[in-house]
């Protein structure tokens, strides 16, 4: 049986896992937003 402290910690760590690969996840597509705006952009010049 888990003690009620021990799983809050193991939420706790979950949720930081979560918010570090969600924080990841959110700069690479930043990146692809970018990437594609500075295509469009060159085609726009062209």
């Amino acid at each position: 049986m888990l003690k009620p402290q021990h799983l809050i910690q193991t939420l706790l760590r979950n949720q930081q896992i979560h918010f570090y690969y969600y924080k990841i996840i959110e700069q690479q597509v930043f990146c692809f937003e970018s990437f594609i705006l500075t295509i469009i952009f060159f085609i726009l010049l062209v």
